[in-house]
């Protein structure tokens, strides 16, 4: 999956040349480690080396890997003497970066009220900057308070509705270095705005070495509530509010107070307002799907990676998963045989039995995964094998197994995987795949039950350098798709892990729908060596949307709120349709909007109109 689209594009040797990355020699980076840690204060572990610092051990990250552009420090800086400022970022899901030392923060605004709307069921950001001027910032809380509306019984007796402030997630904004931006760009680091962290202190960066210094590097874990933190002079931090609805919240415009202190003493103050919708949002009427490409492991406690998970890990990521629109990822399991030459299926009941505990529907379908599609060479084989997981999904109450093929096959290729597809229908499963629609519409469209479809056209025109694009569906192709009664999913508009939010929000919410296209089954949820971007595939960077942790408790990033925001972009949309609105007269309308804010405000409307 790590070549989707790659071999589309012609002279693809060349292009992956000059995308190679240099590493620096051995004796600079060892200057590095000297500089940070100490001469002869640490120790060297392949990429990386690590050092103890009052009693704890942090790891050097990006060491290996040279400074292309060196950071450049403010001149000028709107803050003054001991005076600091806070401002607004009204539509906080953007590709627009704040940095530490951006000057004027375009997207900003200078108020001291946060507006929100939500409706009951969803997760709704916020976001604002702390700036500092000429002294450092220290020991900074931010605290919430309960948020209420009054309102009138039945007998006019006066009552009081309460969102609880436990409802709102508080965390920074971690601006860090990583290999780069596109997936396959691994040529210069940057620094960008990503994590969404607890414990500001868990990462520290080195702007001068351009490294960043990561806490306990083996068994990371982001502490449970927001910790104090500091904002160094001259700086700015962004923070990031996740308020959550429940679904029996009442309508209404809610209050509530934003407090931020300073070494203990409350110095700033900003109102939350929250208007809750009269309205639950419903499930999507698109299909939400990520590759999952970690296997179940009763006994693995080694550093939190993406290949093996412990039943508190997977717990805890189908968890978050669920919580950001993934009705349902797929499952990898490890072929094992038992001496008999029957299927040891063991971990898989284990992984469906946390997934029904999450909340994953046994109406979903299992999507089940063997990269290395084991005994395709004997079809016999092969059947009992999916009879096993067949019959294992039935005990489960899970009513439809969809078995995956061959990945990214094309062509006389396809052609060859007819026995392979065959043979998944004879032991009671359906067949999905990832590649081209082309390929699947010509060569296997009685056979394949779900296309998993690689790209769209132009979604690399939204980012900061021109770029390839891969050679999407066209129209004409999906409406072709549509004809024979096949569902298609879409993948790789991008991959994941870039940090870019708004381009998922886009590509996976409403232009999805627009598309025609059923679903996304993107690639992938995690995928590498997610906390070290500088070590991993030599081509390609970490896949990654949620950041793993020793208990399992993920570490968000900005790029997976903007998918959260893409999927609750189509439940508006779906509640709008199932009010039989005229959908023809929606896209057209739709396709002229832009910016999923503007789409957002006019579907509300629409919807408290038409109630």
């Amino acid at each position: 999956m790590l070549f989707i689209g790659i071999f589309a594009f012609a002279g693809y040797k060349a292009f992956f040349n000059d995308k190679t990355p240099n590493r620096l020699p051995e004796s600079k980076v060892k200057e590095i480690y000297t500089a940070i840690a100490g001469d002869g204060k640490y120790t060297i572990n392949g990429p990386r080396a690590t050092f103890i610092e009052n009693g704890i051990k942090w790891t050097i990250v990006g060491a290996n890997t040279p400074i292309v552009n060196p950071t450049v420090y403010p001149k000028e800086w709107p803050v003054k003497g001991d005076n600091f400022e806070v401002l607004l970022i009204p539509e906080p899901i953007t590709n627009y970066k704040i940095l530490p030392f951006t000057e004027k923060i375009e997207n900003a605004v200078k108020s001291d009220t946060i507006s929100i709307t939500a409706a009951k069921g969803e997760y709704v950001p916020a976001s604002f900057v702390i700036r500092s001027g000429d002294n450092d910032l220290k020991n900074i809380m931010v605290e919430v308070t309960d948020l209420k509306v009054e309102f009138k019984d039945k007998n006019g007796n006066k009552k009081t509705a309460i969102i609880p402030k436990e409802n709102i997630d508080i965390r920074g904004v971690k601006c860090w270095y990583q290999a780069g931006v596109a997936i396959d760009d691994i040529s210069h680091k940057i620094l960008v705005p990503e994590l969404l962290l607890h414990d500001d202190d868990l990462i520290r960066v080195d702007y001068d070495k351009q490294v960043n210094i990561v806490k306990k590097f083996d068994s990371i874990e982001d502490a449970e509530t927001l910790q104090l933190f500091m904002v160094p002079k001259r700086q700015n931090k962004q923070i990031w509010l996740t308020v959550y609805i429940p679904p029996a919240t009442m309508g209404g415009e809610y209050n509530g107070l934003i407090k931020i202190f300073i070494n203990g003493v409350e110095k700033k103050t900003l109102k939350l307002l929250i208007k809750v919708l009269p309205f639950e949002l419903p499930k999507p009427i698109l299909n939400y799907s990520l590759y999952y490409l970690s296997r179940y492991s009763d006994t693995y406690k080694g550093r939190p990676i993406v290949k093996y998970k412990n039943e508190q890990q997977m717990y805890f990521e189908f968890k978050d998963m669920l919580a950001h629109g993934i009705n349902n990822p797929t499952v990898v399991i490890d072929h094992e045989e038992l001496a008999d030459g029957t299927q040891d299926l063991s971990k898989l009941e284990k992984v469906i039995r946390i997934r029904r505990e999450v909340g994953i529907s046994n109406n979903e379908p299992l999507l089940y995964v063997d990269w290395k599609v084991t005994y395709k060479e004997n079809l016999e084989k092969y059947k009992q094998k999916v009879k096993a997981i067949v019959n294992l999904a039935q005990k489960n109450e899970i009513k439809e197994v969809f078995i995956y093929g061959e990945d990214e096959r094309s062509g006389g290729e396809l052609v060859g995987a007819r026995p392979l597809f065959e043979t998944v229908h004879k032991a009671g499963a359906k067949n999905f795949v990832a590649g081209w629609l082309a390929g699947f519409v010509k060569f296997v469209p009685d056979i394949l039950d779900l296309f998993i479809v690689n790209g769209m056209n132009g979604f690399y025109a939204e980012e900061p350098e021109p770029r390839w694009s891969v050679s999407g569906p066209t129209s004409k192709q999906i409406s072709e798709a549509k004809k024979i009664g096949r569902k298609m999913w879409l993948y790789n508009n991008p991959q994941t892990g870039l940090e870019l939010p708004a381009i998922y929000r886009k590509n996976f919410g409403v232009r999805l729908w627009l598309s025609g296209m059923n679903g996304a089954c993107n690639y992938a949820y995690q995928e590498g060596d997610p906390w070290d971007d500088f070590n991993s595939n030599p081509l390609y960077r970490s896949h990654t949307m949620a950041y793993p942790t020793i208990s399992g408790k993920p570490i968000p990033t900005l790029q997976w709120e903007g998918w959260r925001e893409g999927v609750d972009d189509v439940r508006y949309l779906t509640l709008l349709i199932q009010k039989k609105v005229n959908e023809k007269e929606l896209k057209s309308i739709i396709s002229d909007i832009d910016n999923p804010y503007k789409i957002r405000k006019m579907i509300i409307e629409r919807l408290l109109k038409n109630d």
